[in-house]
């Protein structure tokens, strides 16, 4: 998601839909990948934050991991001075991800890969092209296992100095980069995207792939870094509800699809048929009013037997629900979930 929207409040109790965890599966290394099922606005950032705060109330903190990402130069300026004040580019998912797990880890480690983009009036024109003229900025994150360096890439064929903070951000990315570069013409951000695009998510992935881990991915990209096939819960986001997949089918369709087109260009849609889903739950629409209060009950899940369960915000859960998930497994009104 582009951007939080307070909707955690609705998708906080979705935790009820992943399967109780045994003691043995708890003291393991869990991974959730987070796709969705849209282009934009899907709530993918929301579930994310969602789930960090509720496996924190239970004493278990998931660290965030966007591989790519990217922010528009007009409609986030705000994240873009934001970013630059702290002397890097940075999207707001990863910012406001950071910030809800308290992590430590810096967020360029949890972000390897993100993009400045700007609006191109030229719409019917070759997509390389079309790519090209939107691109502004990318930052490629290296660790080498003792610290991350920074590779940028700047479009050559922009006035910088002409837009508002670039030329500031320019004299930030020499200051501050292991390595800055020009592109030119597309070629050269395909080279870019060749060169180290699988180097920066590996190498920032393996500094943390020890910890609980929340993978969110890009737009509606079905397979966001290499490594993606790791996670063993697969969560997908769209407006309206969310779907917990089978992982091993969901990757295996991957895999299959894959032999046509290249894994990291497959979207959600040409892997998603209906057969992965294991469980679905209905995310029901919220007042500006009820998005500010934090504190209000929320009937967002109904059941396939046509009772409700009345959610709590993540403040006021009752600790019971918590013991049912967290220690064996639990009795719920349904396994499967009416939409």
């Amino acid at each position: 998601m582009a951007g939080g929207s307070g909707r955690e409040l609705q998708i906080v109790r979705l935790f009820i839909l992943l399967p109780s965890l045994r003691t043995r599966e708890l003291s393991m290394s869990r991974k959730i990948l987070v796709v969705g099922l849209q282009v934009h606005d899907a709530g993918k950032t929301t579930l994310c934050k969602a789930l960090i705060h509720s496996f924190e109330k239970v004493g278990r903190k998931l660290v965030p991991f966007t591989p790519h990402s990217g922010i528009s130069y007009w409609t986030q300026f705000d994240t873009f001075q934001q970013s630059q004040a702290k002397g890097s580019l940075l999207s707001n998912d990863i910012i406001e991800l950071g910030a809800a797990a308290s992590s430590q880890v810096p967020l360029e480690v949890l972000n390897p890969v993100n993009r400045l983009s700007g609006p191109s009036l030229e719409r019917q024109i070759p997509e390389e092209k079309l790519v090209f003229q939107e691109f502004m900025a990318e930052r490629f994150t290296v660790h080498d296992g003792v610290s991350h360096k920074n590779v940028y890439y700047l479009n050559g064929t922009i006035n910088l100095p002409s837009l508002r903070n670039m030329e500031a951000f320019y004299l930030m990315t020499r200051r501050n980069a292991e390595k800055t570069y020009f592109a030119r013409k597309f070629k050269d951000l395909e080279e870019a995207y060749s060169k180290y695009f699988e180097k920066a998510t590996i190498t920032c992935y393996e500094q943390i792939q020890q910890e609980d881990l929340i993978v969110e991915s890009f737009n509606d990209a079905a397979y966001p870094f290499s490594r993606a096939e790791d996670c063993d819960t697969v969560l997908c986001a769209s407006s309206n509800m969310i779907l917990r997949l089978d992982a091993a089918k969901y990757f295996e369709a991957i895999q299959i699809k894959g032999k046509e087109t290249p894994t990291l260009q497959l979207t959600v849609p040409q892997v998603y048929p209906s057969s992965l889903v294991k469980d679905r739950a209905l995310i029901q629409p919220l007042t500006a009013e009820e998005i500010d209060d934090p504190g209000r009950e929320r009937t967002i899940l109904k059941y396939s037997n046509g009772s409700r369960i009345r959610l709590l915000t993540y403040s006021s859960i009752p600790q019971s629900i918590y013991a049912q998930l967290h220690n064996g497994p639990g009795t719920w009104p349904s396994s499967k979930i009416d939409c």
